[in-house]
C-alpha cells in the first residue's frame, strides 16, 4: 500500500509540474519571444521608416503588415498569461500598460507607413520610439 501512495504521489507531481509549465512558464516565453521579434522587425524595417518619403510603396507595404502582425502577436501572447501582473514581475516583462501602448503604437506604424498623411514618416519614427521604449527594447549605437 505505501508503493501506492508513492507512486500516485509521484503521478501527481508530475502532472502538476506539467500543468504550471502549460499553463504558466510556456505563455511566459512566448510573450518574450514576441517581444524579440517585435525588436527584431523594428531593426529590419528601420530605414524604411525613417525615409519613408521616398521608401517604395511595395516595402512600406511590407511594413504595415509585419507591423500590424506584430501587434497582433503581442497582443495574444500576452492574453495567454494567467495573473500577469505577479508573473511579470518574475520574469521582468513590461507592465500591461505598456504592452498596450507598444501594440497601440504597432499599429499606428502599420496605418502611417501606408497613409498620406504629410508627416507620417515623423510619426512612425516617433511611434517606433515607442514601442522600443514601452517594451524595454533600447538600441546602441557605437561610433
Amino acid at each position: 500500500m505505501e508503493t501506492f501512495f508513492t507512486v500516485l504521489a509521484g503521478v501527481l507531481v508530475f502532472v502538476i509540474g506539467q500543468i504550471i509549465v502549460q499553463v504558466w512558464l510556456n505563455p511566459l516565453q512566448q510573450l518574450k519571444n514576441a517581444i524579440v521579434d517585435v525588436s527584431e522587425v523594428l531593426t529590419k524595417h528601420e530605414g524604411t521608416i525613417i525615409s519613408l518619403a521616398i521608401a517604395p510603396l511595395e516595402a512600406r507595404k511590407t511594413v504595415s503588415q509585419d507591423m500590424a502582425i506584430m501587434a497582433a502577436r503581442l497582443s495574444g501572447r500576452r492574453e495567454l498569461i494567467p495573473f500577469y501582473a505577479k508573473a511579470r514581475l518574475l520574469y521582468t516583462l513590461p507592465s500591461q500598460t505598456n504592452i498596450q501602448e507598444a501594440i497601440g503604437s504597432l499599429n499606428a506604424i502599420s496605418n502611417y507607413v501606408v497613409g498620406s498623411h504629410k508627416n507620417a514618416g515623423i510619426i512612425a519614427s516617433y511611434c517606433n520610439q515607442e514601442v522600443r521604449h514601452a517594451l524595454g527594447l533600447y538600441v546602441v549605437v557605437q561610433i
